[in-house]
């Protein structure tokens, strides 16, 4: 069965939306995407690779991905360390964060330079911004191996997913970003990410990708369209006006979603509105999971 990698930051997930009760879960955007794929591709066997701890919550994570599909065991145990924590406060549909990250188990395990082991001869590897962002230091050994994987065969799929806050400066961001998208061929990117890594409009961007070796390249725009280029070709397509409950990983879930029935040889255009439509149901709901687990 084709095997997929997901390598990145889970956390735990606190959200109170209009100032009602909190309720929590695990998210982070990596393993939205993971279980986004793991749902519109049951066929494949989704590997996520992050660092948890030793304490109840952590083993309890590596359950909540079993019960999406995703098999988590292969995480590193980092003793005396805890998942990250993240609240979410949303009002009228926007969510604004604060985080506790610092000392998680999956920065010290990313930024000790994370080793892939097996995994690295998956089919395809996936990765964000986030997960660079997080290795700090050890991003450079993972972008080694990631290489070395895409040399072998493996697709490499990369969402740029910048969060200026985990960097020391854009340029750190962009220098690392720029070496991502050089190993992958599918990257994806929101409009505000090109504007602000690349300071490019996204038709320039996707030119570029192209013009790289990048397959696919999509940058997602919520206020107006998605613009996708594909094999050379630059194309629009518009998504629906849907009311936001809570956007947190709608992104996410639309990346995931798009590869899952990519590595499932969907076409480009049907899996944009199989990502679409999954993305719209995020937004309806509160949290990043919630229409996959119910919590």
């Amino acid at each position: 069965m084709p095997t997929v990698l997901v390598v990145g930051e889970a956390m735990i997930e606190l959200t109170t939306i209009d100032d009602r009760r909190l309720s929590w879960t695990f998210a982070g955007d990596t393993l939205n995407c993971a279980a986004a794929l793991a749902a519109a591709a049951p066929d494949l066997t989704v590997r996520y690779l992050t660092g948890i701890g030793d304490d109840p919550r952590s083993l309890e994570f590596v359950d909540y991905c079993a019960e999406l599909g995703i098999d988590a065991s292969e995480s590193p145990v980092v003793a005396g360390r805890n998942l990250g924590l993240y609240w979410i406060t949303t009002h009228g549909g926007e969510p604004s964060f604060r985080y506790w990250r610092s000392e998680s188990a999956a920065r010290h395990a990313l930024g000790a330079g994370i080793d892939l082991g097996t995994a690295a001869s998956s089919e395809a590897i996936v990765l964000s911004g986030i997960t660079l962002a997080v290795a700090g230091s050890g991003a450079d050994a993972l972008l080694d191996q990631i290489d070395t994987a895409g040399r072998a065969g493996a697709l490499v799929a990369y969402d740029a997913n910048y969060r200026g806050a985990l960097w020391p400066d854009c340029a750190h961001a962009r220098s690392a970003a720029d070496r991502a998208v050089a190993l992958a061929d599918v990257v994806v990117a929101s409009a505000d990410d090109v504007r602000t890594l690349w300071e490019e409009t996204p038709e320039v961007f996707g030119r570029r990708m192209a013009a790289m070796g990048v397959g696919e390249a999509i940058v997602t725009d919520a206020a107006s369209s998605i613009i996708a280029t594909v094999g050379g070709e630059t194309f629009r397509v518009e998504p629906p006006v849907v009311e936001a409950v809570d956007a947190t990983g709608a992104g996410d879930a639309f990346f995931g979603t798009y590869l899952g029935y990519r590595l499932v040889s969907t076409p480009v255009r049907q899996a944009i509105d199989r990502a679409v439509e999954v993305a719209a149901v995020v937004v309806g709901m509160p949290g990043a999971l919630t229409y996959l687990s119910g919590r």
